[in-house]
């Protein structure tokens, strides 16, 4: 997180990081990056998101939202 945030910072943008820990916290998140007005969304992968299942309702959940979003 200190490379992507160190990153960030020399671009001129500002990094929101959104933290989740269950697979249910997902409609949480979104609406926590909508609230802060994201721009995009960078999906680090993990365990809790590397199911396929869970990246195709990340990825709509994104397009719903309209978040350009990059993944692993």
């Amino acid at each position: 997180m200190n490379n992507l945030t160190v990153a960030a910072r020399a671009l001129g943008l500002q990094l929101h990081v959104v933290e989740l820990r269950r697979a249910d916290e997902l409609d949480t998140a979104f609406a926590a990056m909508t609230q802060e007005r994201a721009d995009a969304l960078l999906v680090i992968g993990d365990a809790l998101l590397l199911n396929r299942q869970r990246a195709r309702v990340v990825a709509g959940l994104a397009a719903q939202h309209r978040l350009p979003a990059m993944y692993d």
